[in-house]
């Protein structure tokens, strides 16, 4: 017995310490694990200095700048820095009319996107507006990294407008409601206008007509807004009144005239009497 436990000594003594390797376990995680270029199911066991990388579903991106990770001499896996997790990307709204988006990491606008592209979490967008007029609340945000899309930000929408015409004597009602417009207001496309002449002028042209793609105002058939103009008793009177002092000038003229021509006629006379007494 004890020259076995000498010679387990003597081994020992030569073979030195046994080394155990330690191992790290794969973690449930939001994607799947791709190690050594192949996926490893949850639970996978990793030795020393083996790495794994999350990868995430279509539709998802790691919502961070990490996404490896690598098993220590203590049996953990570390990261460097921040390891995300697999969120919904975003979605960029339709704002019409060849909106354009400009979007990149926060603080770099680079990749130009159109509506309906996909962007992960971290992503900036800012809109920028081909024809129109932006309306409504901001035009930049940021996707969320917590799923929410773009949070609460409601972006700016492009929207075409017209500009209500000056017509003289006219006034405006404009939308569903018949809100009455002035001169130099701005609707938005698909807006209906209708034009009413005041008491006096009638409407020569079309009344009613649609803000279009291309700010313009048209009817169904393209024609554009009328005109007022002065209704036709207006202008029988304007021309009576015109007669009666054309007439009344006339009268005036001749009766002038007849006076004078009589003053004139007294004064020649005059003289001839005064010339035949002195003789």
């Amino acid at each position: 017995m004890k020259q076995y436990l000498s010679l387990m000594v003597v081994a020992a003594l030569v073979i030195g310490p046994v080394s155990v390797q330690a191992t790290c376990e794969l973690y449930q995680a939001s994607g799947a694990w791709i190690c050594g270029g192949q996926e490893k199911p949850v639970a996978t066991k990793l030795t020393t200095d083996e790495s794994c990388t999350l990868t995430c579903p279509a539709g998802h991106s790691v919502a961070a700048d990490r996404n490896t990770v690598t098993c220590n001499a203590q049996g953990d896996l570390v990261v460097e820095g921040f390891f995300g997790v697999c969120v919904q990307d975003c979605t960029l709204p339709d704002n019409l009319h060849g909106a354009t988006w400009t979007c990149g990491p926060a603080g770099q606008d680079t990749g130009v996107k159109k509506a309906g592209d996909r962007v992960p979490a971290g992503t900036r967008c800012t809109l920028e507006c081909a024809t129109g007029n932006p309306v409504g609340e901001v035009s930049r945000a940021t996707c969320s990294s917590t799923g929410e899309g773009f949070g609460d930000h409601h972006f700016l929408q492009c929207v075409v407008q017209c500009t209500i015409p000056t017509i003289v004597q006219g006034t405006w009602t404009c939308g569903t409601e018949n809100t009455a417009k002035n001169a130099n207001d701005k609707v938005d496309q698909n807006t209906a206008c209708t034009l009413a002449c005041a008491t006096g002028y009638t409407l020569s042209g079309q009344g009613t007509a649609t803000c279009d793609e291309n700010a313009s105002f048209k009817d169904n058939n393209g024609a554009t807004f009328g005109t007022c103009v002065a209704a036709s008793g207006e202008n029988n009177t304007n021309a009576a009144n015109t007669t009666v002092a054309n007439n009344t000038n006339a009268a005036n003229t001749t009766v002038a005239n007849s006076t004078n021509a009589a003053n004139a006629t007294n004064g020649t006379g005059g003289e001839d009497s005064g010339a035949q007494s002195l003789v």
